[in-house]
């Protein structure tokens, strides 16, 4: 079996990962190097079909609206949960994972669309300060429909039905028995299996997983007059375009 392929496959997700973390393209490029290198002198020629740039030629872009609905038509379930969290909610992966019910459990329950998320500073990056955003109707019934099928043991026949309480992980890892947060890099993992599966592997190479946050509507500072009528704004808004 010819596993050349698969090891090309990982080394374009690992040259994104290093995107998404915001090295230079200099850096990126010498880390590369570096692996092809070690397969080389085994007699193994690794040829990328996106080589590493040393310099950075075009700025990222988020998906085109067309293109981050054929990345939801091809998600499962909690894939969409993600994939609709990232782009509406304008979160950062870290923030993400680190959410829990407790965060969406008043307007989720009272049936509030759009669904206000205050985030502590604790949970944010650089843990400066905290900030309120939304997720609008799309978000809301993906992630309903998720926790419902938590709730049952529906979504995975290894799984057991989970009593979801205020401290349970909004979002949570698949391959663990018992509930825990999704990891980082498997957010990372999951958006770029999506790219491929799509059979275009060249809008991972694109894309960075924050190129999804400019869908999102502008994060709003907490506990200000302004933020709070803003979000009535956008809630009285959306019920008129139902």
């Amino acid at each position: 079996m010819n596993r050349i392929p698969i090891h090309v496959r990982l080394l374009g997700d690992y040259m994104a990962e290093l995107q998404d973390q915001g090295l230079a393209p200099s850096r990126i490029s010498n880390y590369v190097k570096a692996i092809r290198l070690l397969y080389r002198v085994n007699g193994i020629e690794l040829r990328l079909p996106h080589p590493p740039s040393r310099r950075s030629i075009r700025e990222d872009r988020g998906p085109k609206p067309e293109e981050l609905q054929r990345l939801l038509d091809m998600a499962d379930l909690r894939e969409k949960v993600i994939i609709s969290m990232l782009a509406l909610g304008g979160f950062r992966e870290g923030t993400l994972v680190r959410l829990q019910y407790r965060h969406v459990r008043e307007d989720l329950e009272r049936g509030l669309v759009p669904l206000h998320i205050h985030v502590e500073p604790e949970i944010t990056k650089g843990k400066y300060h905290d900030y309120d955003t939304f997720i609008g109707a799309e978000a809301v019934e993906y992630l309903k429909l998720y926790l419902q099928a938590r709730r049952k043991g529906n979504l995975d026949a290894r799984l057991q039905p989970e009593d979801i309480h205020d401290e349970s992980p909004l979002i949570c890892d698949i391959r663990s028995r018992t509930p825990r947060p999704i990891g980082e890099k498997r957010i990372y993992k999951t958006i770029h299996e999506l790219y491929f599966k799509g059979g275009a592997p060249e809008a991972g190479s694109k894309w960075r997983l924050h190129a999804l946050r400019p869908f999102a509507p502008k994060v709003l500072p907490y506990s200000t007059r302004s933020s709070r009528r803003q979000l009535r704004l956008h809630r009285i808004h959306d019920g008129a375009h139902r």
